[in-house]
């Protein structure tokens, strides 16, 4: 009972949600997609994540006329 003790209160008062999925990958998307069309000379990108059939995610980067 001496060890269990401590794992449970340990447990209890980790914060484990600093380990959670961001909900929202929105920032982390838009840095990481910005770096690779700057990286790559890449004027426009447009992205979609889809889950489950459905459509949770979308965006569009960059240019719609390159001259301009």
């Amino acid at each position: 009972m001496k060890v269990i003790t401590p794992i449970i209160v340990f447990l209890f008062l980790f914060p484990f949600w600093l380990f959670a999925q961001n909900p929202n990958p929105s920032a982390t998307l838009d840095a990481e997609i910005q770096s690779e069309m700057s990286l790559r000379h890449f004027p426009g990108v447009s992205t979609i994540i889809v889950k489950n059939g459905e459509i949770v995610w979308v965006e569009s980067y960059g240019y719609a006329d390159v001259a301009n």
